[in-house]
């Protein structure tokens, strides 16, 4: 490999493994803005189903819209999803960094 084929690689490398790092971060954030959308609903749950069907802030008309306004990453198969996807970029970062390793980056 000459080297500015080896430059070459380096920096596709480099960038790919940029990539992949912000791409992480992002499903990172989506799936802890999902768990705590979650959290809260579970927790709103709980108080409802401890106090019955009284109104007020720990009644069923309480919980009712915060259901309703549950964002679209809530939904159990998206998380599922982006799970999986997580578990695939992580594979494939850590076999950039093994290669970058061999290559004396890092």
């Amino acid at each position: 490999m000459t080297s500015d084929e080896q430059e070459d690689a380096i920096l596709r490398l480099v960038r790919e493994r940029g990539e992949v790092k912000r791409h992480r971060a992002a499903l990172e954030k989506e799936l802890r803005e999902a768990g705590k959308s979650l959290y809260e609903i579970g927790s709103a749950l709980k108080r409802a189903c401890a106090g019955g069907m009284r109104n007020g802030r720990n009644g069923v008309d309480y919980v009712l819209p915060k259901l309703h306004n549950v964002p679209a990453i809530c939904d159990l198969s998206r998380v599922a999803a982006m799970l999986e996807e997580l578990k695939k970029v992580e594979t494939r970062l850590a076999h950039l960094n093994r290669i970058a390793s061999e290559m004396g980056i890092d």
